[in-house]
């Protein structure tokens, strides 16, 4: 390891970012330390103020839940569920967009389960996913709503799963009964849990024994209240929650999220992006993304402000329901992935502009992928005239395992900060200025407490400032690892850069360092990232072999640059002997299989002879490889397919 005395431009922490620094740390030290003391303080706080709105169209309010609201619903159901679900146990909660998730995370928190979040299962679809990552965990209960319990209860996938309904009822109904949590049961009987008993509404369910009203009068304030009248005591230290990464269904990654972890970032968040309760948000990203649990549930709770939450269908089928959305209801801070902002200007018309307001939008956070200059420049340019400034733009680097944030952007810079770097100095390793050169844009300074080091990954030694290595995040948001330790070796480590020994998180992604900016310039590992999802390749291999095996010798998945993004390539091997008879029809199964397991189209689909794939001596497959040889027309091909509106070369 180097034993150079430490340098700012080798190992950047936030040491520099003193205003930010000072506010974050003051938030840390004041504020309470786990989860549920967070919730509790924030109810007796703000009490009846409106927290979380749900738009199920995008548009129209449906129901809304207070910080009293929440906080009562959730020590409610955290109560029907003890003694039935055994403390510390890793449960999968797979709720459909809407309130319920929010409460049923909260519940696990009180009732000291590790919540696991999940996209729900769907009855047409396969689970393989879900199912791997509740064997990867141990998970034996699944919470959901009463309709998709209904049937997930006879889902094959989910077999030996005991799925556990937890609708709240109305909202009305909630209020009425102070804020009571109802908890039903649906699907097949011998599959639950808890014991089926009558309710008002004729379904199965398990009554709450007892009634909001007599814990609502929560006696003094914040973290010793909460401690005196909370279910479960919990320590800084205690796992809250698994992050799943959108990893293999073979060899799901679950990081492992502690208290002390969120209760860091979300004073970091708090502190870069300058809320306050007078702060409004809205977001459509899914609950069960790191960045939507975090940023989008959690950080209004932790600011103590008012949100509001869309499904993300509602935006992907429209996306000026978003910007209508931040507009309608004077939202401040609101972001997503690169993607979403390239949807708006593509997508969003003139006609929509007119009675958009944007001005009230101060933080604009782009992050989960790539952040592309062109979309940024793009974005600022077509809703200037409804009032957006790209000052609000907010380039923001962070993964899972550090929680979500680690670096943010400057909020006094004018704009987001870009430079062009000379293509061949990036593939050499060296940031070389060029005025038409490559676009790369910064992602800001490391948060308070946070490290980051740009490191040869092959000698553990910190590089130069301008020379392009491995990001490596030392820092207390920083994951204690993955729910199995032996996949920890690769990525979080113990070791000595340049001076400073610290448990390192080695993020597989490439950057570099300029001025006190991260700039993200790739990616060491063979991740998809596709519309903010991190997809391995595998997966997609996986499943196009599963489907043709008896044709197919290998399959080779990875990701082009295109016009809007990135897309996704498959190159399919066949078989000596092996022939591919109308391969059209084969195509077009093979696409509609992987969008069925996956929920990604293929941009572009080859049939390759036998032997064309390239591969190691030892016979595994060089991904990088097949890339280039894909793009500089090498393969020998029988057949390729590609979308319409693919933009690949």
């Amino acid at each position: 390891m180097s034993t150079h005395p430490p340098r700012a431009d080798r190992v950047l922490d936030a040491h520099a970012t003193t205003e930010r620094t000072s506010r974050a740390a003051s938030c840390a030290a004041n504020g309470p330390e786990d989860l549920v003391a967070l919730l509790h303080a924030q109810a007796n706080r703000f009490g009846c103020k409106r927290l979380y709105t749900f738009l199920p169209d995008g548009e129209n309010e449906a129901e809304a839940l207070s910080f009293d609201e929440l906080a009562g619903s959730a020590k409610a159901l955290a109560r029907a569920l003890l003694g039935r679900i055994e403390a510390g146990s890793n449960v999968l909660l797979a709720y459909p967009p809407g309130l319920e998730f929010i409460v049923a995370f909260f519940a696990c928190l009180e009732a000291g389960v590790v919540a696991v979040p999940v996209g729900p299962p769907h009855p047409r679809r396969d689970n393989e996913r879900l199912a791997a990552i509740a064997a990867d965990c141990g998970a034996r209960q699944l919470l959901t709503t009463h309709a998709i319990g209904q049937w997930a209860a006879s889902a094959r996938d989910l077999a030996g799963m005991a799925i556990i309904a937890t609708d709240r009822g109305s909202i009305q109904e909630a209020r009425d009964e102070a804020m009571a949590c109802a908890s039903t049961l649906g699907g097949a009987a011998q599959r639950f849990s808890l014991t089926p008993t009558p309710s008002p509404g004729g379904r199965g369910g398990l009554r709450v024994p007892e009634r909001a009203s007599s814990w609502s009068g929560v006696g003094g304030e914040g973290l010793g209240a909460s401690q005196r009248n909370g279910i479960h005591r919990i320590a800084a230290g205690a796992l809250a929650f698994l992050q799943y990464t959108s990893g293999s269904t073979s060899s799901p990654r679950g990081v492992q999220v502690t208290h002390a972890n969120v209760m860091e970032n979300l004073a970091a968040i708090h502190a870069a992006e300058g809320n306050d309760a007078d702060s409004r948000g809205v977001s459509w990203l899914p609950s069960y993304h790191d960045m939507g649990l975090i940023e989008g549930l959690l950080q209004p709770l932790y600011g103590g402000y008012s949100t509001w939450l869309m499904p993300h269908a509602a935006f992907l089928q429209r996306p000026v329901r978003w910007l209508r959305a931040i507009s309608r209801h004077g939202a401040s801070v609101s972001g997503g992935p690169n993607f979403a902002f390239d949807a708006c200007v593509r997508r969003v018309t003139d006609d929509d502009l007119a009675g958009l307001d944007l001005q009230c939008w101060k933080v604009a956070y782009c992050g989960a992928e790539p952040v592309q200059a062109d979309t940024l420049e793009r974005f600022a340019a077509r809703f200037e005239r409804c009032g957006f400034r790209a000052r609000a733009l907010r380039p923001v680097y962070g993964l899972a395992e550090a929680t979500l944030l680690v670096s943010a952007s400057d909020p006094a810079a004018p704009r987001p900060r870009v430079r062009r770097a000379q293509r061949h100095g990036l593939e050499s390793g060296h940031f070389v200025a060029a005025p038409d050169g490559a676009a790369l844009v910064a992602c800001g300074r490391p948060q308070p407490g946070t490290r980051i080091a740009i490191v040869d990954p092959s000698t553990a030694r910190a590089l130069p400032e301008g020379a392009s290595g491995e990001i490596w995040v030392s820092g207390p948001a920083v994951a204690p690892g993955y729910w199995k330790r032996e996949r920890d070796a690769d990525t979080f480590r113990l070791a000595e850069i340049d001076g400073i020994t610290a448990r390192w998180l080695c993020t597989g992604d490439l950057g570099l360092l300029l001025d006190g900016d991260l700039y993200v310039t790739g990616r060491r590992k063979d991740l998809i990232i596709l519309r903010g999802r991190k997809l391995h390749p595998q997966d997609i291999e996986h499943t196009v072999h599963a489907l043709l095996a008896p044709r197919l010798d290998a399959v080779a998945a990875f990701a082009l640059q295109k016009a809007d993004g990135e897309g996704v390539v498959v190159l399919a091997e066949l078989r000596h002997g092996a022939h591919a008879d109308e391969p059209a029809s084969l195509a077009e199964r093979i696409r509609s299989h992987v969008y069925r397991c996956h929920e990604i189209a293929i941009d572009a689909l080859g049939f390759v002879r036998p032997g064309s794939l390239a591969r190691t001596s030892s016979g595994k497959l060089m991904r990088f490889r097949c890339r280039q040889d894909f793009i500089e027309s090498r393969l020998r091909l029988i057949a390729r397919f590609d979308t319409p509106a693919s933009g690949l070369a």
